[in-house]
């Protein structure tokens, strides 16, 4: 939920409406996690020309230290409880995505009821247990950096 509002969205996510869409850094900005039985990485990522590289990856982390300071207001944690609600169908609606969800219940070990009660463990989420989480599991202090790019020659 929280990668989800804060750049797991794209273009409506925190990352994508504060870097792209209000101050013209990005052409495309997103987060996305790969999870793994044991820890994965978390990804922010963004496109940018060489000469904004810096001021982006600056308000990037700027924008990250705040969520995890004060979290997803109410305002966006319903949006994303609305949206990913609503989409959960279409992550089942055919046969290959009912069955790539069948082999993440077993990849993780979830409970035979998981896809029965998806939806209402996300709409119970709060802001707190958020804000908890990205403390606790994707602290500021462990960003690492990775900028790839340079000068034309």
């Amino acid at each position: 939920m929280g990668n989800h509002i804060l750049g797991g969205s794209g273009l409506t996510s925190i990352m994508g409406e504060e870097v792209r869409n209000k101050r013209g850094l990005s052409y495309g900005i997103s987060s996305s996690f790969s999870p793994l039985w044991v820890q994965g990485p978390w990804i922010l990522s963004a496109q940018t020309k060489n000469s904004q590289a810096n001021s982006t990856r600056q308000l990037m982390v700027a924008l990250y230290r705040d969520f995890v300071d004060e979290g997803p207001s109410l305002k966006q944690l319903e949006a994303a409880k609305k949206h990913l609600v609503g989409g959960f169908p279409l992550k089942l609606s055919s046969n290959k995505k009912i069955l790539r969800r069948i082999a993440l219940m077993g990849f993780y070990d979830l409970p035979t009821d998981w896809l029965d009660t998806w939806s209402s463990k996300v709409m119970q989420v709060t802001a707190s247990q958020i804000r908890r989480t990205f403390r606790r599991r994707m602290p500021v202090k462990n960003l690492v950096t990775v900028m790839v790019g340079g000068k034309k020659k």
